[in-house]
């Protein structure tokens, strides 16, 4: 063979010229065909070792956000809402028995946080998330370990911290939850298997979309919000409902809201306008069913009325501000009369009033021939007044001279 490089002769089962050393073809070739030969066995070695190695690995869950409520809820939440932030973890997801394990002692330290601060502050079931009224906020993991009452070890648990009805759950067949209708605090958490929930009564695994079902039943959105007047076959069918409740011909309707599932009234007797009752009452369909009564007891209305419908919307509840006013409601209308008559606004045939209500500064009349007047004590002391044409306008007028007025004393007509 001829050295292409030195052109001198050697033996051609050498692998390389002898004298100067440069490699022949043949042997490059057998160098590339062998180091092929040693790629191909180790990528079919690896291939084959990944092929024979089990899944190790868990599915990380997702953080509790908007995204993970059903579609229909994402169309309908407020722009001010927003659901409980959580830590994104580093760490893989528990999984079987210590899931539950971890899920308990989160639920212990919950209760503990809810009884320690429900002294100060007033819980509620916020599209099944506990939400404190006070700071107006979710509770999250967090706020338990601020409070020292949760390991610090918890920090990045994704570890949802919900206000539920047992008896919400009784349509799921994988789960055998007690049928109670009160509201019970549970702590959860994405599993490969679906969502892990514990509670002090109940515990159980929910498939994710039925756990998607489950929050839906919590949204509190239900349409537009209305508040019908007497010419609205709704008025007319709520008011009938709540005479039949107070077993008389007539009441006054103070104020009536509604969305298109609840709806809430105040009411007073005829000639009784200082005493209001509060109601809430199924709207679907236009029945009006009474649901609640007795609302205007209670200092937090919004708090008690979730205890029993966490799926209402508490902006029906009017902010009538009727407490605030209690210590100084008139009870002597002698001196709108008087006035009214003296300054010109009606005569004598005017009286006496259909309806009328009022504090030691404002005072609503409606005449025995229908006109309603604002009446209001001025700067100088004296009593002015003013006509209106419907509930609306007095609405108006009233919070011209009050930005936080006695609403509770107009009549919705």
């Amino acid at each position: 063979m001829i050295c292409k490089k030195c052109k001198t002769a050697y033996n051609e089962k050498s692998h390389s010229c002898p004298y100067c050393g440069k490699y022949s073809a043949k042997s490059g070739r057998l160098k590339i065909i062998a180091g092929s030969f040693c790629f191909v066995s180790i990528v079919l070695f690896c291939g084959l070792y990944i092929y024979e190695k089990p899944n190790l690995s868990l599915r990380v869950p997702a953080p509790v956000s908007s995204t993970s409520l059903p579609d229909e809820d994402q169309e309908e939440m407020p722009d001010s809402d927003t659901l409980p932030p959580e830590t994104v973890s580093t760490e893989k997801p528990r999984s079987g028995q210590d899931n539950f394990a971890m899920l308990n002692e989160i639920c212990v330290s919950l209760n503990s946080y809810f009884d320690k601060f429900s002294v100060y502050t007033n819980f509620i079931s916020k599209r099944g998330y506990l939400f404190d009224m006070t700071s107006s906020d979710y509770v999250t993991v967090g706020k338990l370990i601020d409070t020292g009452l949760l390991a610090s070890s918890y920090k990045s648990a994704q570890v949802y911290l919900l206000f539920l009805r047992p008896s919400d759950f009784s349509e799921f067949k994988e789960l055998k939850f007690s049928d109670s209708k009160q509201l019970e605090l549970f702590a959860a958490c994405e599993t490969t298997d679906g969502v892990a929930l514990v509670s002090q009564n109940n515990a159980g695994l929910l498939y994710r979309e039925n756990y998607n079902s489950l929050i839906a039943k919590y949204n509190f959105i239900h349409g537009a919000i209305e508040t019908p007047i007497a010419s609205d076959e709704r008025y007319t069918t709520a008011k009938q409902a709540l005479c039949g409740y107070f077993n008389v011909d007539d009441i006054d309707i103070r104020y009536f809201s509604c969305d298109e599932k609840y709806s809430v009234v105040y009411a007073s007797h005829k000639n009784e306008s200082n005493m209001l009752y509060m109601f809430v009452l199924n709207s679907l369909e236009n029945k009006f069913e009474i649901l609640l009564n007795n609302i205007e007891q209670y200092t937090s209305m919004q708090s008690e009325i979730n205890k029993k419908i966490p799926d209402f919307n508490p902006e029906l509840i009017p902010q009538l501000n009727y407490a605030k006013y209690q210590s100084v409601m008139m009870t002597d209308y002698g001196v709108i009369e008087d006035f009214l008559v003296a300054d010109g606004y009606i005569t004598e045939s005017g009286l006496p009033f259909s309806y009328i209500c009022g504090t030691n500064k404002f005072a609503f009349a409606k005449t025995a021939s229908g006109d309603l007047f604002l009446c209001w004590l001025n700067s100088a002391g004296k009593w002015t007044a003013k006509y209106c044409s419907d509930y609306k306008e007095a609405v108006v007028i009233l919070r011209l001279h009050d930005p936080n007025p006695p609403l509770f004393i107009l009549l919705q007509e």
